[in-house]
């Protein structure tokens, strides 16, 4: 049998022979292909678990039973009933009116602090890669206002009652009091969305386990209104009792979110015991929903006295809702941005531990509008630092201490180029390092500034040479800019000075103690550091001695 270099098409002959390539490669294809299909079907029910879990999937079947509901009932409209009509009209308007104007100003305050918070996630996401998204929550509360701004905006306007229906005439006192087919709708609109607030966005509970919660609710809700409507008097308490054993374990899909949740939260979640009260809430306050409904249905509130009570708990529950999550949000922010300083604190540490690997002295200073360099008061390096000059230096300009006037002008050209770095948009508001190593950006404009170093000298105070002119020390001076914050109102910039004396040691004996664990402190802890000479985690002699380059 003949074998091809290239791999002909499988033949009946080829397949014969056991041992032959084409054999062997079709007996594969067909073992890919069967475990394919054993595979698909897995992916296939996944993808259909997926969809149930879906918002999607939730509005189709809450559209799909109540339509269902509506052509088995297809109940009387109350416009065509006079004795309807009437009462419709003796309910005042004024509560929905107010409802209106009070829920609109809200509304405009969700608006901007979803436009807010999206610049705000927008900007810092790439800083901060772990922030969650905060337009959700204000997303979900700005479509619950216009749904229920839009309901009682229809009522305010509508004199015609062509969104109620008639109770269903059983004889009794009930008959033809209007059933506002309107307000169910828009509980069928809104429950869901405070559903997904109080599990999803509260608790970070997954959509799979809020799915049951609001699929149970919205189907009672449907029969709760399928109930005023049905001419059978035992099938109506028969959808009552349906309706509450739904309630109960709705409510039990609830609580079991609060456990899962208290189990699985962070000890330092922000909000941590405020976040469940909304679920809880919502409870307690879909009870209430089911005792006015019962004094509805049995008579004894009356219309005006039910639409207070519908209308008072509705604005309540809405208006609670945003405070908490202001709350939430606020808490949230603090929480993150505390975080991400203590962050900037740790590499501050690592940064500053570089620059004494390659300077003597690391020293904050304080630039002014015109270019003023002044130093500390009560740094320990600036105490070693005087030492070395023998003369005060606390407060002084860096400036004024350099060797001669050329000096001055080329360290006062160094500090004006620094700030102009800093002040550019790309310098270090774009310059962002990722995780992986890599500044953001593929061209050099996102790139930080290159460092740069002044090399110069340092006069001694009250020495002289054989020419009589002060002694200098030689060194090199570093400049960089300490990022200012965006609500800093003076004009103002702290830079860090690392200098590096050249031709200048300290005594061994000095040197040694100076990176001593025990002698090694905060240059900014003056009153501890008084007097003491332990300002330098290191110098340019402690790393050669570690077999660094100094």
């Amino acid at each position: 049998l003949k074998h091809h270099s290239t791999p002909p098409p499988i033949c009946a002959e080829c397949c014969s022979c056991k041992d032959c390539p084409c054999a062997q490669r079709h007996a594969g294809q067909e073992m890919a292909k069967s475990m394919e299909q054993d595979s698909a079907a897995p992916k296939a029910w996944s993808m259909q678990a997926d969809n149930v879990h879906s918002p999607l999937f939730w509005a189709i079947s809450t559209v799909a039973f109540s339509t269902l509901a509506y052509v088995c009932l297809w109940p009387n409209s109350c416009a065509a009933a006079s004795v309807c009509a009437d009462t419709h009209q003796a309910v005042p308007y004024n509560l929905n009116m107010h409802a209106v104007s009070g829920l609109s100003m809200v509304l405009l305050m969700e608006l901007m602090s979803l436009v807010s918070t999206y610049q705000g996630v927008r900007e810092t996401s790439a800083l901060v890669p772990e922030i969650r998204s905060r337009c959700l929550p204000s997303l979900l509360l700005i479509l619950m206002y216009m749904v229920h701004i839009g309901q009682h905006a229809v009522f305010t306007a509508g004199w015609t009652p062509w969104y109620a229906n008639t109770f269903a005439q059983l004889g009794g006192v009930l008959d033809f009091r209007p059933v506002y087919t309107l307000t169910f709708v828009e509980w069928m609109v809104n429950v869901p969305l405070l559903l997904v607030l109080a599990g999803h966005c509260a608790l970070g509970r997954p959509f799979n386990e809020v799915t049951k919660p609001v699929l149970l609710t919205n189907f009672y809700i449907v029969l709760s209104w399928a109930a005023l409507l049905t001419t059978s008097e035992p099938l109506r308490w028969m959808l009552v009792a349906v309706t509450f054993v739904m309630y109960g374990t709705a409510s039990m899909s609830m609580l079991q979110w609060v456990a899962d949740y208290f189990q699985e939260a962070s000890k330092e979640l922000s909000n941590r015991t405020l976040r469940p009260c909304l679920s809880v809430g919502l409870i307690a306050l879909f009870a209430a929903y089911g005792v006015v409904y019962l004094f509805a249905i049995t008579g004894v509130l009356s219309v005006r006295a039910e639409r207070v009570c519908f209308l008072s708990l509705s604005v309540s529950a809405k208006l609670a809702f945003s405070a908490t999550f202001v709350a939430i949000r606020t808490k949230d922010y603090h929480n993150t941005f505390s975080s991400l300083l203590k962050k900037m604190s740790s590499s501050n540490l690592g940064l500053v531990s570089i620059l004494r690997g390659s300077f003597d002295f690391v020293l904050p200073c304080d630039v002014d509008a015109s270019g003023c360099c002044r130093m500390p008061k009560g740094s320990a390096d600036l105490r070693s630092l005087a030492a070395i000059l023998g003369q005060p230096l606390a407060g002084s300009d860096v400036g004024e201490l350099l060797g001669d006037a050329k000096e001055r002008v080329a360290f006062t050209s160094y500090v004006t180029n620094t700030l102009r770095q800093a002040q550019k948009y790309h310098a270090l508001n774009d310059a962002t390092l990722s995780p992986d190593g890599d500044w953001s950006g593929s061209d050099q404009q996102h790139l930080p500034p290159i460092a740069q170093v002044l090399n110069c000298s340092l006069a001694t105070g009250g020495q002289l040479d054989a020419a009589g002119r002060p002694k200098t020390v030689q060194c090199s001076i570093h400049l960089s800019v300490v990022p200012r914050l965006a609500f800093a109102f003076q004009d103002k910039w702290q830079v860090v000075a690392a200098v590096r004396l050249h031709g200048v040691s300290l005594p061994e004996e000095e040197a040694l103690a100076l990176v001593d664990e025990e002698n090694v402190v905060s240059p900014y802890d003056v009153e501890e550091n008084k007097g003491k000479m332990s300002g330098m985690l290191a110098s340019l002699s402690d790393i050669a001695k570690l077999g660094a380059s100094a």
